[in-house]
């Protein structure tokens, strides 16, 4: 995840997306960068991490909202 200032659901959304993967059989990290621009702190970390797969796009929602959604 991209975000300047990153809060507690911020990681908490990074960490829910990791846990499902991982549930999957994927081996799976989540980090959260507080660099701005055009992804180049994304690609250095992908470098950095060895990294063969990159999940981009991926949209969350608040548990507040799943649980109205589902009544």
């Amino acid at each position: 995840m991209i975000d300047r200032e990153p809060d507690r659901a911020v990681r908490e959304s990074v960490n829910d997306v990791v846990s499902f993967l991982r549930r999957h059989g994927v081996t799976a990290r989540g980090d959260v960068i507080t660099h701005s621009g055009d992804g180049q702190g994304l690609l250095e970390l992908a470098r950095s991490a060895h990294a063969d797969l990159i999940v981009s796009g991926a949209y969350g929602h608040s548990r507040v909202r799943e649980w109205v959604s589902a009544a």
